[in-house]
């Protein structure tokens, strides 16, 4: 885990969301990005379902509570594609899961085509038509 996350704010919102200990939530949190990287090496945690994702970070609650937490405290994005993304996972990953990714050929899930709102969330771009050719005298 990176300096300073056991302390920001996106952990506090996300231990009130879930009403459960700081600890805990730094606890759901490791266990996601350690999990992550070996099931979801790219950062594409939607390819599990819900009940899956809670297994692994040993949520005993609803698992649809869980995953509305973490969206709501951006810790995971919505993705079109995938349907979840971990949030910024080429920045929290490992050089274990780097090395995997770069020994596969893989790439991580970019927000490509994919912008992030001003709450973090991220959302396929809206993409302008191209004008249509001026008539030729």
């Amino acid at each position: 885990m990176k300096r300073g996350t056991t302390e920001h704010p996106k952990m506090k919102k996300l231990a009130r969301c879930l009403n459960i200990n700081r600890a805990h939530a730094i606890g759901i949190l490791e266990s996601l990005w350690h999990w992550a990287g070996k099931f979801a090496q790219q950062g594409n945690i939607g390819r599990h379902d819900d009940v899956d994702i809670a297994e692994a970070v040993f949520w005993e609650g609803d698992p649809s509570v869980l995953v509305a937490a973490l969206l709501e405290t951006h810790w995971i994005d919505e993705h079109p594609v995938h349907r979840l993304v971990i949030h910024d996972w080429e920045d929290h990953s490992d050089d274990a899961v780097r090395k995997y990714i770069q020994r596969h050929k893989l790439e991580f899930i970019p927000c490509r085509d994919i912008v992030q709102t001003e709450s973090g969330q991220c959302q396929k771009k809206t993409r302008l038509p191209l004008p249509l050719p001026l008539p030729l005298p």
